[in-house]
C-alpha cells in the first residue's frame, strides 16, 4: 500500500505543478504588451532640423 500512496502523492504534486503552469501562463499571456505601437509615442525621433528638449544647437 505504500507504493500506492506515493504514487497518489507524485500524481497530486504533478496536477499541482501542470495548474501553476497554466496560471502563470495565462497571466503572462495577459500582461504581454501588445504589438501595435502606443500613439501617441513616448518618444518620438527627432527630426534634422530638431533639437532635444533642455538641449540648445
Amino acid at each position: 500500500m505504500k507504493i500506492t500512496e506515493m504514487a497518489l502523492r507524485a500524481s497530486r504534486l504533478t496536477y499541482l505543478a501542470a495548474v501553476i503552469i497554466l496560471v502563470a501562463g495565462i497571466a503572462t499571456f495577459l500582461n504581454f504588451p501588445s504589438q501595435e505601437p502606443r500613439w501617441p509615442p513616448q518618444t518620438a525621433p527627432l527630426l534634422a532640423s530638431q533639437t532635444a528638449p533642455g538641449r540648445t544647437g
